[in-house]
């Protein structure tokens, strides 16, 4: 097991590039909920929480692809410490839920 981290719970879902959501404790005590797993071209990654930009009669704002527009609630200093972050997210869930990238899902 990771000693850094270590996945608390993992729910599944499958939508596009999403395979569901993880709450990893870290070895500092840590608590974060509602972690994004995906996987995209066959590389999994995970997404720190975050929530829907809203206008203000709360309808969520659109990027020019009329996908919903999203705002971190956590942010790294660096992209290479959100990659190495999410790398190691991704080993955490992978070690208590070995099957949740899985494309279907296994029985």
């Amino acid at each position: 097991m990771s000693p850094n981290l270590i996945c608390e719970d993992f729910k599944l879902v499958r939508n596009h590039s999403l395979r569901g959501f993880a709450r990893i404790r870290f070895r500092s005590g840590l608590v974060i909920a509602e972690i994004t797993i995906h996987v995209t071209n066959g590389r999994p990654w995970a997404s720190p929480p975050a929530r829907q930009i809203l206008d203000r009669n709360g309808t969520p704002l659109r990027d020019e692809h009329g996908k919903t527009r999203w705002q971190p609630l956590i942010t790294f200093a660096t992209k290479a410490h959100r990659n190495d972050w999410s790398d190691q997210v991704v080993k955490a869930v992978l070690e208590t839920h070995p099957n949740a990238l899985a494309t279907e899902e296994v029985a």
